[in-house]
């Protein structure tokens, strides 16, 4: 099965709805967590699709940085 952009919209959501909640933004674990996460997927999800965008997805998922070094599979 192939990921779609739809598909890609979900996660984002989904990570976003999980990681940005009260009790959560307020643990200093929040950001690294998340952080793994989001940068696991990317990795993963540029692997599939070379035409993924990382940012746009790290946007999605509440993740306001963008990398400097890209880390290959």
């Amino acid at each position: 099965m192939t990921l779609s952009k739809k598909h890609y919209q979900q996660i984002a959501k989904i990570i976003r709805a999980n990681t940005h909640t009260k009790s959560f933004n307020n643990s200093p674990l929040r950001t690294e967590i998340s952080t793994w996460l989001v940068e696991d997927l990317n990795r993963y999800f540029e692997y599939l699709n070379p035409n993924f965008k990382p940012d746009n997805f790290r946007k999605a998922c509440g993740e306001e940085y963008i990398l400097e070094d890209k880390v290959s599979l």
